[in-house]
């Protein structure tokens, strides 16, 4: 799958043996321009119960430290804290924006700026 993140095309791949994912669940190479996540756990007995829901936070988790790359924020790119919380926060966040139509909200004068 390709998604657009800010203008750049990443691809996201799924790769359960990749020497790179080491001890995580997933990885933004934001020079290649690619996310890689594994699903590898689906077979593991210990596994989460709703394993789909965890797969698209850690595609989330990628997706924002491409977002991070693409804006040239250097300095949290690699905040992990920062980055697993937009990503478990983000569905969250759309439902409020979602709620209150704040991607087309009419601007009206004096309403709040007389």
């Amino acid at each position: 799958m390709k998604i657009d993140v800010l203008g750049t095309e990443y691809e996201i791949l799924i790769q359960n043996n990749n020497p790179k994912m080491k001890d995580s669940d997933g990885f933004c190479e934001w020079i290649s321009k690619k996310i890689i996540i594994t699903d590898s756990y689906r077979s593991d007995e210990d596994a989460l119960e709703n394993i789909d829901d965890y797969i698209h936070k850690v595609i989330r988790h990628e997706a924002f430290h491409a977002l991070f790359a693409e804006m040239g924020i250097k300095k949290w790119l690699h905040d992990e804290e920062l980055i697993d919380m937009l990503a478990m926060q983000y569905p969250k966040i759309r439902k409020i924006m979602d709620a209150c139509d704040a991607y087309k909200l009419p601007i009206e004068k004096g309403v709040n700026n007389e």
